[in-house]
């Protein structure tokens, strides 16, 4: 249930990033809200569970397939923030048990 509600919110956020944004830049920046939601969902999620990894293929895809760039970079983007969270959470970060 979480990567179809991961996959229609990143189909929609992806739309909305290459169509609507693209013409309002922040400083001559353009926001990619895709690669956000993939940072924050790997950041919430539990460090046993891989969804974020399967989010950030989904992500990528939905960036690659909606841009005029090559096809595979944004996955590959995508995936290596995600295994970088997933890293740095596993290895800097304590959860105590109960």
């Amino acid at each position: 249930m979480n990567l179809i509600f991961a996959a229609i919110l990143l189909y929609f956020v992806s739309i909305f990033q290459i169509s609507f944004l693209a013409h309002f830049p922040i400083w001559g920046f353009t926001p990619d809200l895709v690669l956000f939601i993939i940072l924050i969902w790997n950041l919430l999620e539990s460090r046993k569970k891989n969804t974020g990894l399967a989010v950030a293929i989904i992500g990528g895809l939905f960036l690659d397939i909606f841009s005029k760039g090559l096809m595979g970079f944004q996955i590959i983007i995508a995936l290596i923030l995600a295994i970088f969270i997933k890293w740095i959470l596993k290895k800097n970060v304590r959860i105590r048990e109960t």
